[in-house]
């Protein structure tokens, strides 16, 4: 191997190895956890999360709850929401799906739910 081959081989593979540690480093990045206040009196709790996957989307659709918007989905992200106990139905807007995503659930007194 040349002198000259050598030497961009020894510059090259540390760069490059310093690319990749510092390329993948803000991947996965959660927020600080806040404390979640209790759940009001004569309400029920609904908590609406997103996972993020290698090929997921990166949309960020309306989240409707029968029929009035009450928050929006991010990847890897959540949120919740304080309603009194009863029977809702949700269905997220989406582009790229060609069949909605609907769900219909039935909340009990103190009852958290996860969607």
């Amino acid at each position: 191997m040349s002198s000259r081959a050598a030497g961009l081989l020894r510059w090259w593979l540390p760069a490059l190895a310093g690319i990749s540690v510092f390329a993948t480093a803000s991947y996965g990045q959660w927020a600080s956890a806040v404390s979640v206040p209790p759940i009001p009196q004569g309400e029920t709790r609904v908590w609406f999360y997103r996972d993020a996957g290698v090929y997921d989307s990166q949309q960020q659709p309306y989240i409707p709850m029968n029929g009035m918007i009450i928050g929006v989905s991010q990847p890897r992200g959540s949120f919740y929401l304080d309603v009194r106990p009863g029977f809702y139905h949700v269905a997220p807007s989406s582009n790229i799906s060609a069949t909605p995503k609907r769900t219909q659930i039935l909340i009990w007194y103190r009852d958290n739910r996860y969607i």
